[in-house]
């Protein structure tokens, strides 16, 4: 099944204007309400499955009964009624809840119930009728808690946000040097793909979306949301949600794979890659922290770097180095069992 984004005729005659209105945004309170969703399913959702089994088995009843209640929120795409919030140029979570939760009392929830028709035989939207701010405040303290209690912990765990920091940086750079037509055809999806002056995008469900003249296009990368891509309509542009990981997934080689297990074979290299999944670091570092020296860390990171298991990013004159998430691809609780 295929979504369509038809761009208008003025449009696709001037697709250079794309350049600036296209933007990759690095959304945190996006990834929070994809990751509730894939709580909703643990089993299909891939790399998260045993994360979100993991997380439903700490959660208290109350908690459970609230993932519940809020679902019709998350249990597809999250509604458009959020995703002005979520395209912030803001990568702080706390300030993103707190202006969602400002902004709820200045919106008109009928937008939100439209948007949940099909859910119209729910808790939520009978409320959502009844008591519009009762919901909105038990949604926010929902989210809060949600936040503090289980989702501050998985992305401290994961590198999420350096992975996704650094994504966005590398897709903006891409726009500004090469254009939009280039992005499209470099993104980290093999779901979204440009095919005769039109964005195609592999998904379980049927669409057509058109963008026209001053819209924006926003992409939002996520480390969480496999294997769905979430598309949006918004007043003045259109949202697309998609993971960074699909690429890699079940796509490997026979060859790459044996590669990747000879690289894991040293147990400095695995050493150096539970050390940088609690955080990015330098060199030095690694090197302070494993007791090895300097030139032998930085020939162990050349080889993790070229068989795509960690990468690096520059801050003035320091270079950081950050895992991908290319070894969970072949061994899930990898970190779990390393850790040990």
């Amino acid at each position: 099944m295929t979504i369509t984004i038809n761009f208008s005729e003025q449009l696709v005659e001037n697709i250079r204007s794309m350049d600036n209105n296209c933007r990759s945004i690095f959304s945190p309170l996006s990834e929070l309400f994809c990751s509730l969703h894939v709580l909703l399913n643990p089993e299909g959702h891939g790399l998260m499955t045993a994360w979100a089994i993991k997380t439903r088995k700490q959660m208290d009843c109350k908690t459970l009964a609230e993932l519940k209640y809020f679902s019709p929120l998350y249990r597809k795409a999250v509604p458009s009624f959020f995703m002005e919030e979520m395209i912030l140029e803001d990568k702080c979570l706390e300030l993103q809840l707190s202006h969602l939760g400002t902004s709820f009392f200045n919106k008109n929830v009928d937008d939100l119930i439209q948007e949940l028709k099909e859910f119209d035989n729910t808790e939520l939207v009978h409320d959502l009728k009844c008591n519009q701010n009762l919901v909105f405040l038990k949604l926010f303290s929902f989210l809060r808690e949600y936040h503090d209690t289980y989702f501050k912990e998985l992305v401290s765990n994961s590198n999420l946000i350096n992975i996704l920091n650094h994504n966005v940086k590398k897709q903006r750079d891409c726009i500004a040097e090469k254009g939009f037509i280039n992005f499209i055809s470099t993104i980290d999806s093999n779901q979204i793909y440009w095919n005769n002056d039109s964005i195609k995008i592999q998904t379980k469900e049927d669409d057509v979306y058109k963008l026209d003249n001053g819209e924006k296009l926003y992409f939002i990368p996520s480390s969480v949301t496999w294997p769905h891509v979430r598309v949006n309509r918004l007043k003045n542009g259109i949202t697309i949600i998609y993971d960074i990981n699909s690429q890699h997934i079940g796509n490997l080689s026979r060859q790459v794979m044996a590669n990747t297990f000879k690289i894991l074979s040293d147990p400095v290299r695995i050493d150096i890659l539970v050390n940088l999944n609690k955080g990015k670091k330098t060199t030095k570092n690694l090197s302070q922290i494993l007791s090895v020296s300097e030139p032998t860390i930085s020939h162990h990171l050349t080889l993790l770097k070229e068989a795509g298991l960690v990468n690096k990013i520059r801050d003035g004159k320091r270079v950081f180095y950050y895992n991908t998430n290319k070894v969970l691809s072949l061994i899930p609780n990898f970190y779990n069992n390393a850790s040990r």
